[in-house]
């Protein structure tokens, strides 16, 4: 998956009105791999799960749900997009999500 570690490395993480620690470990994130790698495992969720929200793909992958939430603002659009918004085990709605094919 060369094109989506690419990609990942290129967009930026830290908003430019964050403080500069946050722009220290986007930079630390994506330098040392754990980025891209939680990216690769995320995207993989979803394809296996699709229509899955993102706290239930914290489940199942075994992830911190922030962590899970970072990468698939990461993916979106060009590898996984939303689904419909749904409520499960009386949780608030959360949006479902699907890979789109745009898998390199």
């Amino acid at each position: 998956m060369n094109q989506l570690t690419l990609t990942l490395t290129a967009a930026p993480i830290a908003h430019r009105s964050d403080p500069w620690t946050s722009h220290a470990a986007a930079l630390d994130v994506t330098a040392s791999g754990k980025r891209s790698t939680d990216a690769e495992r995320v995207l993989s969720g979803v394809s296996q799960y699709p229509g899955r929200t993102s706290t239930e793909l914290a489940d199942l992958l075994g992830m911190p749900l922030y962590a899970v939430r970072r990468r698939l603002s990461d993916l979106g659009g060009e590898y996984i997009c939303k689904g419909e918004a749904v409520a499960r085990g009386g949780q608030r709605s959360q949006v479902t999500w699907y890979a789109t094919g745009g898998i390199a």
